[in-house]
């Protein structure tokens, strides 16, 4: 996809704001960097939905689109590059679905001459996984749980002792 080569603005937040830790996430500075959706030149539906790299710039300029440039979700445009990943969000789903219930022994699990779909690349993971792990540290900050956890225990023996 070529468009506009300038990348969008990320709105300001206060350092260490929950608004500027959201907006730091690897998600949203990649759809910074993505082109603009009103200018963007397209390649083919069919291209898109056969390669998996196709699929994180148009889901980059989808997000770019929606949030950051604020098209609204039923403008044309959005409309027709959901239309293109949404076959790819449902084969992802299905795919997902059968390899859970083969794990759990229930259905099959696959031939060997049949391709894995590229889990980490699907728009299902990056919008849900990875949009909801960012927004998750955004949250509650970058330490980890468990750090959270023994500061939390520690607080809690100290007001005991």
């Amino acid at each position: 996809m070529r468009g506009d080569p300038g990348p969008a603005e990320l709105p300001y937040w206060p350092e260490d704001s929950l608004g500027d830790r959201f907006f730091s996430g690897r998600l949203l500075e990649e759809a910074a960097e993505a082109p603009c959706l009103m200018t963007a030149v397209m390649p083919n539906a069919r291209l898109i939905a056969a390669e998996p790299a196709h699929w994180n710039v148009a889901l980059s300029v989808l997000v770019r689109a929606v949030l950051l440039d604020g098209m609204p979700a039923d403008h044309p445009k959005v409309q027709a590059l959901l239309g293109v990943l949404a076959p790819v969000a449902e084969a992802e789903y299905s795919y997902g679905q059968a390899a859970n219930l083969a794990a759990h022994g229930i259905g099959t699990a696959g031939t060997a001459d049949e391709p894995e779909f590229p889990e980490q690349d699907g728009p299902l993971f990056l919008l849900g996984t990875c949009a909801l792990i960012d927004a998750t540290m955004a949250v509650i900050g970058k330490d980890s749980l468990g750090e959270l956890c023994r500061s939390e225990s520690a607080s809690i023996l100290q007001v005991a002792a």
